[in-house]
């Protein structure tokens, strides 16, 4: 993109002082392709990690085709691409000085504090007109063509068993493994974790994850092939909430399992929609 264009399009985004940050804005024109055109821009700063210095800068570009969400810095850059389908809402919080955005979407959600009042309500407004007329012209929503439906056996094997690993990919393409607590909800699989979790970030980069369960008394297991969507409708984000972290009998006692005793209550919902599977009985299996 030339860069007499690139300035004029972020001056006309709304956002101010683009010169204050130019180790990212002068990085942006490469994450843009040749005829796209900003839309609205807005910086602020994310919380990485707890205290103080937890906060990080990040910048929030609407173009005509997609939303972009970059974290550039000396050594480290982290671009995730966003559909306008994809988008769930966004909101806005004013103070005196400042404003906070959440751009919520399927996967993740972007929250940016310490922005500036106008860009901060340029980059909603854009966003709002962007999904309703998306909403109008699109038809409603029908089960995804890559869903699979889970039979019986497997389904209730499920429903009987509340823990499972969740491997996910990580931005070097390592995949990587954890225990999850989960709860069945309308056939698929949903599961808490931290905001600042690895699996949240790995989720961020890549929705494709595998599931798997074992019961080793049984000798029955499921593997689960599926696509990653986080959860914002407030009733089944309650129920899955309530039921994963209810208390349970360890060896130490009854408590919380160990993601709710960490002290964090800033926790992600999401759900696996199954897409491939394969549930194997073994003691079915002739010797």
């Amino acid at each position: 993109m030339n860069t007499e264009v690139y300035k004029a399009q972020l001056e006309e985004s709304g956002l101010p002082h683009p010169e204050r940050h130019p180790f990212t804005t002068n990085y942006l024109p490469r994450a843009l392709h040749k005829d796209e055109r900003i839309m609205a821009a807005v910086f602020g700063r994310r919380k990485e990690s707890e205290g103080f210095f937890g906060f990080v800068e990040g910048l929030l570009v609407a173009t005509d085709k997609r939303i972009l969400f970059l974290d550039h810095r000396p050594g480290y850059t982290t671009i995730d691409e966003i559909s306008y389908d994809v988008v769930s809402g966004v909101n806005i919080t004013s103070t005196i000085f400042y404003a906070s955005i959440i751009l919520f979407t399927k996967i993740a959600n972007y929250k940016l504090s310490f922005a500036n009042h106008e860009s901060a309500q340029r980059f909603v407004d854009y966003i709002e007109n962007r999904v309703l007329d998306h909403e109008v012209d699109t038809p409603p929503a029908k089960k995804p063509p890559y869903e699979t439906v889970i039979h019986d056996q497997a389904m209730n094997f499920l429903h009987s068993h509340e823990i499972g690993v969740l491997s996910s990919i990580e931005r070097t393409g390592v995949v990587s493994g954890a225990v999850v607590y989960y709860t069945m909800i309308d056939g698929c699989p949903y599961f808490v974790t931290k905001v600042n979790s690895q699996k949240a970030t790995n989720i961020i980069g890549d929705q494709h994850v595998a599931f798997t369960v074992f019961d080793e008394g049984k000798l029955q297991t499921i593997q689960i092939q599926g696509i990653v969507e986080q959860v914002n409708d407030r009733d089944k984000k309650t129920f899955a909430l309530t039921d994963i972290s209810r208390p349970r009998t360890y060896e130490d006692g009854s408590h919380k399992i160990p993601i709710m005793r960490m002290g964090d209550t800033d926790f992600i919902t999401y759900r696996v929609i199954p897409t491939k599977y394969n549930f194997t009985d073994y003691q079915q299996i002739k010797k």
